[in-house]
């Protein structure tokens, strides 16, 4: 995507020393605000609305909401790159155009993700809180903007907190948790009865961030002291699971045919 070609081009300008954006320009805001609003958050809302409402062809809505996320994001590339003063006055569009993608999100995908047998399928488990992480990480997100548009004075490190709990968001709560509901999907043939691990990787991961988040927002540290292994913890375990699955493949169907 255009995000990763903006930070791709900014490693070329420190590596050569060339002048490659204009004098001014917010690169480091074009690329981290488009790759993960205008990609990720773009990504996931897509593969779980495979996963969960296996839509055939394209329904309109849904074309609107991918456009509107994909356009916001252009927009404040372009505006952040090569006409940082005019955020404020564009940064409205910005805001309009992301609440379109996530507003028609949580009405056309959310309420069947998160209508599932949480008691049940991990998988299911895991699409469902993704679905959530969407919504939360975007609408944290918006939030950190609208206090620039409103306020272009306001001081980067009053919101440093807030953003990053909007980063940890969509990299744990959306992506990780839609990497192990597709990998349990893949592996699912092999599952072997460890419901307590699954359970384990859910919860701590989960818990973990919404504990970690709220410690970015509120500053309290000893929310970071729990959230932060716990996370870490979940993640692992996560991990360890899917290991396991694959390590139990059958592969002499595949070497046969080799």
């Amino acid at each position: 995507g255009y995000g990763a070609i903006i930070g791709t081009l900014l490693q070329v300008q420190m590596a050569s020393g060339t002048v490659l954006f204009p004098p001014g320009a917010d690169v480091i805001g074009a690329h981290a605000g488009t790759m993960v609003f205008s990609y990720l958050i773009l990504m996931g809302m897509g593969l779980v609305e495979w996963r969960v409402k296996r839509n055939p062809g394209l329904p309109i809505a849904g074309v609107v909401q991918v456009v509107a996320l994909f356009a916001g994001g252009a927009l404040l590339a372009l505006v952040s790159l090569f006409a940082p003063d005019l955020l404020q006055a564009l940064g409205g569009v910005y805001l309009l155009l992301e609440l379109v993608a996530v507003v028609l999100f949580a009405v056309r995908v959310l309420p069947a993700a998160v209508r599932v047998d949480w008691t049940g399928d991990a998988t299911a488990r895991h699409l469902g809180t993704s679905a959530v992480f969407v919504v939360v990480a975007t609408l944290i997100f918006l939030y950190v903007v609208m206090q620039f548009v409103s306020d272009p004075t306001v001081g980067f490190a009053s919101l440093a907190g807030i953003l990053v709990a909007s980063d940890h968001s969509a990299f744990i709560g959306v992506v990780s948790n839609l990497v192990f509901a597709l990998a349990l999907t893949l592996t699912a043939d092999r599952r072997d009865g460890g419901s307590a691990g699954e359970w384990a990787a859910w919860g701590l991961m989960n818990v973990g961030l919404v504990v970690f988040a709220a410690r970015l927002i509120i500053d309290t540290a000893i929310l970071k002291q729990i959230g932060a292994p716990s996370m870490g913890v979940g993640l692992l375990v996560g991990l360890a699971l899917i290991a396991l699955r694959l390590r139990a493949s059958d592969l002499r169907p595949a070497e046969a045919a080799a």
